[in-house]
């Protein structure tokens, strides 16, 4: 058999919906309005689509390992960004780490905008990608059965490094997935499955 997505539009704050299109077999996982006004959404399986002028389009595919959905992210100018746990070669070795991918025109095509370190932490539940005010980009992933690592890009993706660090050791937890990024007064702020516990950077 077939699974059908239905996506629904309200202009009156929700009080009535309309289905604004069906998908069949698509598990919509994100889904953003681009500068355009075009509604560009990835699934399950690493894939984005727009849909635009009445027409749903597959725009992307992506190659994902050991996940089923990334991080997706519009900032401030528009561009749009989509991170997929892939393998590449560093140095020599295959090895599986988070891919970030970029579009300028409103999701329309795709680059490969850079990746996060070798030796890097493995995307999962968790994940989270966001913009500061400055137009930097925040990635919290999460480690296996450790805890969450940040990182930090300020060139749209290219180049990645530990903002926060690992929050490990905690002797009470056992994973420790990162939920909300915050940056105040220069200090990046994050909270995760702790209840009432906020970690801040040096």
């Amino acid at each position: 058999g077939y699974a059908y997505t239905n996506v629904y539009r309200t202009t009156d704050g929700g009080v009535t919906w309309d289905i604004l299109f069906t998908k069949k077999n698509v598990d919509i996982v994100t889904m953003v309005e681009a500068k355009d006004k075009a509604l560009v959404f990835t699934d399950q399986d690493g894939r984005i689509y727009r849909f635009a002028q009445g027409v749903v389009t597959h725009v992307f595919s992506g190659d994902p390992r050991d996940m089923t959905a990334g991080p997706f992210l519009k900032t401030q100018n528009g561009a749009l960004y989509y991170v997929l746990n892939e393998e590449k070669k560093l140095r020599g070795v295959n090895e599986v780490v988070p891919v970030v991918y970029r579009s300028s025109d409103n999701g329309v095509t795709w680059r490969e905008a850079g990746n996060l370190p070798s030796g890097s932490s493995l995307l999962s539940a968790g994940d989270l990608l966001t913009e500061s005010n400055d137009g930097r980009l925040f990635l919290a992933v999460y480690t296996g059965c450790w805890s969450g690592t940040i990182y930090q890009s300020s060139d749209q993706g290219k180049r990645w490094g530990v903002t926060s660090g690992n929050v490990r050791d905690l002797s009470s937890v056992w994973q420790y997935p990162i939920y909300a990024i915050e940056e105040v007064n220069g200090k990046v702020l994050h909270s995760g499955n702790i209840g009432g516990v906020v970690f801040t950077t040096p």
